[in-house]
């Protein structure tokens, strides 16, 4: 809903709205860079409240709908992965010392 004396926000820059028509037009206020008042008049489905604009947008969907056993999954084959890793590491050292040994 737009009222008058909003902020407001169309593809330029940011305009007061002066006045809203019954048609669906809105009368808003620009100064301009020269500080001359230019008077605008722009659709109501055209306009954004200052507010909302300046809020950040994603175009990425919300993330907040995780899937746990999936996750869980996830973890599991991970933990799995770094504990094979883990003892091919350990049977590395202990041949490579083994081999050691058997050199002196």
């Amino acid at each position: 809903m737009i009222r008058v004396n909003e902020m407001v926000r169309s593809n330029g820059p940011p305009m007061k709205v002066a006045a809203v028509h019954e048609d669906g037009t809105v009368e808003c206020l620009q100064i301009d860079s020269n500080g001359v008042p230019r008077i605008h008049f722009v659709h109501v489905d055209q306009l954004r409240p200052m507010w909302q604009s300046l809020q950040p947008h994603s175009l990425w969907p919300p993330t907040n709908n995780f899937d746990e056993s999936e996750l869980a999954k996830e973890e599991a084959a991970a933990k799995a992965a770094k504990r094979a890793g883990a003892k091919t590491c350990r049977k590395a050292k202990r041949s490579m010392k083994v081999r050691r040994k058997v050199a002196k």
